[in-house]
């Protein structure tokens, strides 16, 4: 997380034309890492691009009545040739851009814990936890599922909650004060926050978490609480 944070703000320091690309790749760099132990550099990384290529193209079918088999569900069992079943070469094609995305990355990992010096990961420690009184293909199986729902689950929600506290901190400058004299005031000249400047830093950990709660990027999806709730 440290290192996709410093690199996002080296990338917005050298440049301010792709804010919204910058996140994305903080986003994406956070979740591939820490899912597959990958370093992900560029915006431009093959990593991000097949996990990008393997998530945009299913978004609109996420939205009911994007297509007449959501009203007729026995449209799915058409051909493809059919006049009106182009959702099926649709599929057809998200199937493989998904696969490839869950695939590829978990291969290069797999490959990576088998030479001896794998970063820490998801995919690092639930292979070494694999219990071999078990299927180990089915296990393996679901290991590369899970690490493939990551990128998806994470990556746009990531990103849309920094935007959000990005453009609250724009709309509200007394608040971005209070945070920039609390950075300030802790921190040495020409250091940078760390998880160990937490307890340090109430409103910084105020805002962060404020930004989980308020304009929440996903108001339709599953109810999530957050953690101060419970203390």
């Amino acid at each position: 997380m440290l290192k996709a944070s410093h690199r996002f703000l080296r990338h917005v320091l050298d440049s301010q034309d792709d804010i919204v690309g910058d996140i994305r790749h903080l986003s994406g760099e956070i979740i591939l890492s820490s899912a597959y132990g990958l370093d992900i550099a560029s915006k431009s990384d093959k990593y991000i691009r097949l996990a990008k290529e393997g998530v945009k193209p299913a978004l609109p079918a996420l939205i009911p009545g994007t297509y007449w088999v959501d009203f007729m569900p026995f449209l799915k069992y058409v051909p493809e040739w059919f006049p009106g079943a182009g959702f099926r070469r649709k599929a057809n094609e998200w199937k493989r851009l998904t696969l490839a995305m869950r695939d590829t990355p978990f291969e290069v990992a797999k490959n990576e814990i088998e030479k001896g010096l794998p970063p820490p990961s998801f995919c690092l420690s639930s292979l070494q936890a694999l219990d071999e009184r078990l299927d180990i293909d089915q296990q393996e199986q679901d290991i590369k599922d899970a690490a493939g729902t990551l990128y998806g689950g994470g990556s746009d929600t990531t990103m849309a909650s920094v935007a959000n506290c990005i453009l609250s901190l724009l709309n509200h400058p007394e608040a971005l004060k209070k945070a920039h004299d609390e950075i300030d005031r802790v921190l040495k000249p020409g250091t940078l926050p760390d998880l160990e400047d937490e307890p340090s830093l109430p409103y910084i950990t105020a805002i962060v978490k404020e930004s989980s709660r308020w304009n929440i990027s996903v108001p339709l999806g599953s109810f999530h609480p957050t953690c101060q709730h419970f203390r």
